[in-house]
């Protein structure tokens, strides 16, 4: 039985890809952070293993899982909505921890990474260089993705390691609780509430969460 890591596994996709992998027969290390919700929707698969470590702690997941793993799938970034896309140190740190990820991969013997990417990436790139343009900043969060894609490749290739960077795009389905576009829209449908919406230039898609494999 092939063995895979998974980052973030109590997140919105993250839940989705664990349940997508025990189909796929894989055994999996489910990494949430300390005290995280969603922990008990786990813990009845006897292929699922929960491992509870803050992103800050990465470094120690070797000190967790004693046998090689095939896939390591990082999904796990704080500040990916709301108002922490725009705190600079917070975003800093994913970066950070992206390659303690990394790091921790190659000590368990797995050299095959598969990282989170966001499709925010490419607009981040169109705000930020195109001439004239000031971006808001909300696009610190964009600018750490690409940082963290950047640094990630660079890390992974001096390590040998096989590096994939999917790129995630507005991934909406059952169980999302964020303040994305989609999400803020439906509840204020419930609620009866006036809807307010861009002139809708956005170059991207969205997609239903289960297609996101």
């Amino acid at each position: 039985m092939k063995k895979a890591i998974v980052t973030g596994a109590n997140g919105f996709v993250g839940h989705y890809l664990v349940n997508a992998l025990i189909d796929a027969n894989y055994f999996v290390y489910a990494v949430i952070r300390k005290g995280g919700v969603f922990k008990e929707k786990f813990e009845w698969n006897d292929r699922i293993r929960i491992v509870e470590l803050n992103l800050d702690e990465y470094s120690k997941l070797p000190e967790y899982i004693e046998e090689e793993i095939d896939a390591f799938f990082h999904l796990a970034w704080q500040g990916s909505a709301g108002s922490d896309r725009q705190n600079i140190s917070l975003q800093l740190k994913n970066v950070e921890w992206t390659c303690d990820a990394i790091k921790a991969s190659h000590r368990l013997g797995c050299l095959n990474f598969i990282g989170a990417g966001s499709i925010m990436e490419l607009e981040t790139f169109k705000a930020v260089y195109s001439q004239g343009n000031k971006p808001g900043a909300a696009y610190i969060y964009g600018a750490a993705k690409q940082s963290a894609h950047s640094m990630g490749k660079a890390l992974a290739a001096s390590l040998q390691m096989d590096f994939k960077w999917a790129m995630i795009t507005n991934a909406f389905g059952p169980g999302e609780t964020s303040p994305r576009f989609i999400n803020t829209t439906i509840r204020k449908m419930i609620k009866r509430e006036p809807l307010q919406f861009t002139s809708g230039t956005q170059n991207y898609d969205f997609i239903y969460v289960e297609r996101c494999g």
